[in-house]
């Protein structure tokens, strides 16, 4: 027979906490201006725009913090996210986000390299750096978001990965050799 007596092992730790921003809660005037202030808030600072505006716009954040990690998945209607230098010097940032697109496409222009991420595909962005993302149509994508310190610890060579696509089944982008 079981013993019902208080086990010594160590208690689980809590599940983490998901936060969600959702416009679907607000009027339409209110969306967009919503929105732009839960992704600066929440992902990168940037000076965002609407694309699009035949249409209602709607968009969802759920983010959860797994130990040094923040992770989000978003969800949005058509828009451009630009951080430029003045964007860099009014809300300075030292984080890199690794992008999965679940849904959609998207350009994503940083240090005069472009890609164009699809379905499956991976992508690196740096915010310290300037950057201009556009998506022409409802996305949604799986971002996780990692400070600097601890991402350049693992890669090295991580300012040559900023703005290029990785894709299943292909091998990571290398750096050119050095002469």
């Amino acid at each position: 027979m079981a013993s019902l007596t208080a086990s010594s092992a160590t208690p689980a730790a809590p599940p983490a906490a998901i936060t969600t921003f959702d416009t679907n809660v607000l009027a339409e005037p209110y969306r967009f201006s919503y929105w732009r202030d839960a992704i600066c808030a929440h992902l990168s600072p940037s000076e965002t725009t609407r694309r699009g505006q035949d249409r209602p716009f709607a968009a969802r954040l759920r983010k959860v913090a797994l130990g040094k990690v923040n992770l989000c998945d978003i969800r949005f209607s058509p828009m451009a996210s630009r951080r430029d230098a003045a964007c860099l010097r009014r809300m300075p940032d030292d984080d890199v986000f690794v992008a999965l697109m679940k849904t959609g496409t998207g350009r994503l222009v940083q240090d005069d390299r472009v890609a164009l991420p699809a379905t499956g595909d991976l992508v690196i962005y740096d915010s310290a750096r300037p950057f201009l993302w556009e998506f022409e149509q409802d996305t949604r994508m799986i971002i996780a978001r990692v400070a600097r310190r601890q991402m350049a610890a693992r890669l090295p060579d991580l300012a040559h990965l900023a703005a290029r696509v990785v894709r299943p089944g292909q091998p990571s982008p290398r750096p050119s050799p050095t002469p």
